[in-house]
This record gives structure tokens, C-alpha cells and sequence, in this order.
């Protein structure tokens, strides 16, 4: 059987390493896993320790855009927005009648191959 965990905030705290007492049970009774994270390489290192993350057959960081096999980089994804959408996004973000309310809360950014253009959330708070 193949196990397959979240590493943020559920193998570990929220952007924080893993529980050392968690960490050994898991070494102890998880042999064959996977990680699946919004997290790049070096962050899920960061939290869960080289030698879990190494002992993963398949580690799937970046929302699956890189992948490791046991440890090893064996595919990336180097896509990147391009700039005739990123103007058609803030063009209809201009157009919004939300544009003078979040105009500076607005979260357009670019995360690991990855695009999340999303007012609502930040408008919620005003329903």
C-alpha cells in the first residue's frame, strides 16, 4: 500500500517543522509514501528532514509541478503567466467596481508555476 500526506499543516504545523516524537513514529511504522505540497523542494526539506524527504518514493512540490523520486528531481515545470493574460487580469481588475476598495489587497502573484488571482476572499469580509 502507498501512503500519500499533505506535508503542510498536516504532517507538520503550518510552515514549521515537523514534531520530533511524530517524526520517529512515522519512521517507524511508514515505509512506502508520497508527499503531495504547495511547498518547493527546499521548504519540505525545511520541515520534514532530508532523510523523510529522501525516503519519499515520490515527492510531488510546487502543486505537482516538480517531482522527486526518492529525493531525486525527475520533472519540472517551468511555466510562466504570459503577459498578454497578466494585462487582461488587471484590466478586469480596473474594470471591477472592487478596484478602489482592494487595489492594494489584491493577491496576484505567480506561486511555483502556479497563478491565484482572487478578490474574493478580501471582499467576503464585507457581505
Amino acid at each position: 500500500m502507498m501512503y500519500v500526506f499533505d506535508v503542510d499543516g498536516t504532517l507538520t504545523p503550518s510552515r514549521r517543522e515537523i514534531n520530533n516524537l511524530f517524526k520517529w513514529w512515522f519512521q517507524e511504522n511508514i515505509q512506502n509514501y508520497c508527499f503531495v505540497t504547495g511547498s518547493d523542494r527546499d521548504k519540505t526539506i525545511e520541515q520534514v528532514g532530508l532523510d523523510m524527504f529522501v525516503g519519499a518514493k515520490y515527492s510531488f512540490n510546487c502543486n505537482g509541478n516538480d517531482v522527486n523520486f526518492y529525493g531525486a528531481q525527475v520533472h519540472t515545470n517551468d511555466w510562466t503567466l504570459p503577459e498578454d493574460a497578466r494585462d487582461w487580469l488587471n484590466t478586469k481588475l480596473e474594470q471591477s467596481k472592487f478596484f478602489q476598495i482592494v487595489r492594494m489587497m489584491v493577491q496576484m502573484h505567480k506561486k511555483f508555476q502556479a497563478i491565484r488571482f482572487d478578490i474574493d476572499n478580501f471582499l467576503s469580509c464585507f457581505r
